[in-house]
């Protein structure tokens, strides 16, 4: 596939919702004068009736569940009307001439029915002409045929994001709605008294089989003692807020299902080697099992997460058979993970036997050595990539196994000391790579071993989340790179994670989600959507805004007055062009309170840097910037709780705390600052007339 699905569909079949006074009032006709617009809704009265597929699995009704709420909630939030629904036989005896279904009385209905949306493997289709199409996992169709829409797709196996529900979507994305980011303020829907949609044909499949995107609400740590450092309880997140930040849009289609996470592949995490019981069970029994350590012991107590000498064959047999034991017991089993454990204070194997796996030619990394088992105390030594005497203990392993299980997949990681390929060995065909690197370079490699089906797993969402500050620069590239990978073997994404920093990462989340979806997009005009759609009349600055912060490089540092003074002259211009719709508005509203907080930390951090080199700087400044911050944060919890995650970003503050309080004595309001903080509400955009007075 070289061009993506969406242009080819907005050019031969183009899909809209017009208004009463739209510019389009015009029906559109063929050459023969025939009408090739369905109406939907007319002057604000039901014209379409939906007929739902008769389904017996559990799960296919819970697609067709979810996708018959999904549209009549958005028929409904959209020209506020209520479309019935009737089931196939309400349908059975209907006419059909010349390719259009003859009626205008449907039992149970109350108004005249000139138009259908035939949602399922509705057999009425059949009768029209429309052939059903082959579709993989979550593949989607859309057709039109006379006066009927056919929306239907592939189930994927989890509930509620099957292709119906993705076909769904992209229909009543078609007809102007988008879900920017969580909450009721993320949520586009288009307001129109007349709907139609023209001519389409759409059946597609999503190249990667499963899109997963890993949510933290509460990041991985510190949430709670970044609540209490801000004085803040659980139960005032959004007291203030009209953004509806726990909104689902209807119940079960929140914004991972409508932007097409789904999909079922076997993820799987990190499980010691594949060493069930670990040092507790049978360190004492079995210590040659686990890594030789520096002090030229292998005693793996208090290391937080052992590690196992890889060469030892005695070990590779015992997980080989434990592992035939396990599948046996359930042969259901498709998946086992032997991949080692992620973290902790101990070193990799430095026996000979392992070392003399590592063929001296490999790439070199930055290996760490520990002191002792447990201790933090550590060298940092340049050895080679140690992917070789990894891949020997997956392969034989495997070889075991799959005599008995020859279909049985192993999970295993390229992350860390084995990121880079082999060197002299082969993958055997049933190690399942699950690619932790950002970049592309190592890719090729890997497949070039033998890897196949392999799952993309990058912590680029993760990087930076302690401060939930700008960051848009990795948006392109993880664009860039889900197409690279689709074209080269990808299977499945598995990224982490989203910590909800919306106003100021959100863009980069969408774009993850959307390219997971279509990797073979435009990421230009994927940004031009976006802006439009959420923004209208303020799209241009809002898009100059996005490329802006983009183009920077070199973290907050980055954040200069001049910079921020022209980040915010572009939001001024988009709040001037939204003028007085009060919805865009508040969505710039959202996207300022990330860049004030920027701007802040920002200010902080430069002037703390000042002092770290011996320049003179007004400290009593410094704490004023400082206090307002604070001021924020909480503004941001009751008001915006969506924009950026301040609970997790205060509580990993640490080490920016400590060089504050340093710098400047700082480390907390005043009791004054905390007694006069402002008011907050939903509407209250206090610091919009003078936050420039704390960057000057």
């Amino acid at each position: 596939m070289n061009r993506s699905y969406h242009a080819r569909f907005r050019i031969g079949c183009v899909l809209f919702a017009l208004s009463a006074v739209g510019a389009f009032a015009e029906e559109v006709r063929a050459a023969d004068g025939q009408s090739t617009a369905i109406t939907l809704v007319a002057d604000g009265q039901p014209r379409a009736v939906v007929v739902a597929a008769d389904v017996n699995s559990t799960s296919d009704r819970r697609a067709l569940g979810s996708s018959r709420g999904l549209l009549l909630e958005a028929f409904k939030r959209m020209a506020g009307v209520q479309l019935a629904v009737v089931g196939e036989a309400a349908v059975a005896d209907v006419e059909i001439r010349n390719g259009r279904i003859v009626t205008t009385t449907i039992p149970g209905v109350d108004y005249e029915v000139s138009a259908f949306i035939l949602l399922g493997a509705v057999e009425l289709a059949q009768r029209l002409g429309v052939p059903a199409k082959p579709l993989g996992p979550g593949g989607i169709r859309l057709k039109t045929t006379g006066n009927a829409l056919v929306l239907d797709g592939q189930h994927d196996g989890v509930a509620f994001r099957g292709g119906l529900v993705y076909a769904t979507v992209e229909f009543l994305e078609e007809l102007g709605f988008r879900y920017l980011w969580p909450g009721g303020l993320g949520l586009v829907v288009p307001a129109t008294e007349t709907v139609r949609v023209r001519e389409l044909d759409v059946a597609y499949t999503p190249p990667v089989k499963a899109r997963r995107i890993r949510k933290a609400a509460r990041g991985p740590r510190r949430y709670e003692s970044g609540l209490g450092l801000l004085q803040l309880d659980q139960d005032l997140r959004g007291v203030n807020s009209a953004d509806g930040a726990d909104f689902d849009f209807p119940p079960r289609t929140g914004w991972g299902a409508w932007n097409r996470l789904g999909g079922i592949f076997p993820f799987f995490g990190h499980a010691g080697d594949g060493l069930r019981g670990g040092w507790a069970e049978w360190g004492e029994i079995h210590p040659e099992w686990f890594a030789l350590q520096a002090d030229g012991s292998r005693d793996q107590r208090g290391t937080g997460r052992f590690r196992v000498c890889l060469s030892n064959r005695a070990l590779i047999e015992h997980v080989a058979n434990d592992i035939i034991e396990r599948v046996n017991d359930r042969p259901d089993t498709t998946l086992v993970s032997l991949d080692g454990n992620d973290g902790g204070y101990s070193s990799d194997c430095l026996c000979e036997n392992c070392r003399a796996l590592d063929p001296p030619d490999a790439p070199l990394i930055n290996h760490l050595i520990f002191e002792r088992a447990g201790s933090a105390r550590r060298e940092t030594v340049r050895y080679p990539s140690l992917t070789d005497r990894h891949v020997y203990y997956w392969n034989r392993i495997a070889e075991i196994v799959t005599e008995q299980h020859p279909d049985l997949l192993f999970g295993v990681s390229a992350y860390r000391t084995h990121a880079h390929p082999p060197v002299e060995r082969k993958l055997h065909p049933n190690l399942l790579v699950r690619y932790v690197p950002s970049g592309t370079e190592r890719w090729q490699g890997w497949v070039d071993a033998g890897a196949r089906n392999m799952i993309w797993r990058p912590n680029l969402l993760h990087s930076g989340h302690e401060r939930g500050t700008l960051d848009l620069h990795r948006a392109r590239e993880i664009a860039e790179r889900l197409r690279f990978f689709t074209e080269n073997g990808l299977a499945a994404t598995d990224m982490d994670s989203i910590y909800h920093n919306w106003a100021t990462q959100g863009l980069t989340y969408y774009v993850a989600a959307r390219f997971s979806w279509d990797p073979y997009q435009d990421y230009d005009e994927l940004l031009e959507d976006y802006c439009e759609s959420g923004f209208g009349p303020a799209a241009e600055s809002i898009k100059r805004y996005f490329l802006d912060i983009e183009a920077l490089d070199g973290g907050l540092a980055a954040f200069t007055p001049d910079v921020v003074g022209n980040l915010r002259a572009h939001l001024t211009r988009a709040d001037e062009a939204a003028s007085e719709d009060a919805l865009i508005r508040r969505r710039i509203d959202f996207l300022r309170t990330g860049l004030e907080l920027t701007a802040l930390t920002a200010t902080a951090d430069a002037l703390a840097a000042a002092v770290a080199e011996g320049e003179e700087v007004d400290k009593a400044y410094a704490r004023r910037v400082l206090d307002r911050r604070w001021q924020l944060m909480r503004h941001i919890f009751k008001t915006h709780p969506m924009a950026v995650n301040v609970a997790v970003v205060e509580g990993n503050n640490i080490r920016q705390r400590r060089n504050w309080q340093r710098a400047f004595d700082w480390s907390g309001p005043s009791d004054t600052e905390q007694e006069t903080q402002p008011a907050v509400t939903a509407m209250d955009d206090w610091w919009h007339g003078d936050q420039t007075d704390w960057h000057d």
